[in-house]
């Protein structure tokens, strides 16, 4: 067995948004990577204790059976995942299990589970702005209702109510920044 699979390699292959209009398609790879980073910034911002470690571990592997399966688009998905007719994860557990990198019951982990979820759907809402930030209106619609399910997710993080509010603020104001073009680094 080897001690990289291939397939770790395919994620920067395999793009998202199949069913979408878009300027820049993004790899399961790249969004990987964000979905990591932002799940970081948010158990940083609501000062979660958890095994931080294994958060990023989950965050980066999340999407990998993607990877078999190419994008699944997100209404089939989350209607599945409503329905618990579909598991997708199961796809990967061969090729993963022996590396250590496939856990069957994620019940335990519900609190690493509500921070990536957070985090995905920041992904998801940042790549939307900046495509329209490019210039490409077709995902208005749907930048929207991504923004309402963030919202909604925010509210089942582990952290009061005043912390989940102060967090959709910034994450508004960044939001804002990203479809401006401006920068942090850059004085307006």
């Amino acid at each position: 067995m080897p001690l990289i699979p291939r397939e770790t390699r395919d994620a920067s292959f395999v793009t998202r948004w199949a069913i979408s209009r878009c300027l820049k398609k993004q790899s399961i790879a790249e969004h990987s990577f964000y979905v990591a980073m932002y799940a970081d910034m948010v158990a940083d911002f609501i000062k979660w204790q958890g095994d931080r470690a294994l958060l990023l571990r989950f965050a980066i592997w999340h999407d990998m059976a993607e990877v078999f399966t190419g994008d699944i688009p997100g209404p089939v998905k989350r209607d599945a995942e409503f329905k618990g007719s579909m598991r997708i994860s199961h796809i990967v557990n061969d090729v993963f299990k022996p590396y250590g990198l496939y856990i069957e019951d994620l019940s335990e982990y519900k609190e690493h589970y509500e921070i990536i979820k957070v985090a995905n759907l920041i992904d998801e809402v940042a790549y939307q702005m900046t495509e329209m930030q490019m210039g490409n209106r077709t995902l208005e619609k749907v930048t929207q209702h991504s923004q309402r399910r963030l919202k909604d997710a925010i509210i089942f993080l582990r952290c009061d109510r005043v912390t989940q509010n102060k967090l959709w603020e910034e994450l508004q104001i960044s939001f804002d920044v990203m479809l401006r073009g401006s920068s942090v680094f850059v004085e307006a």
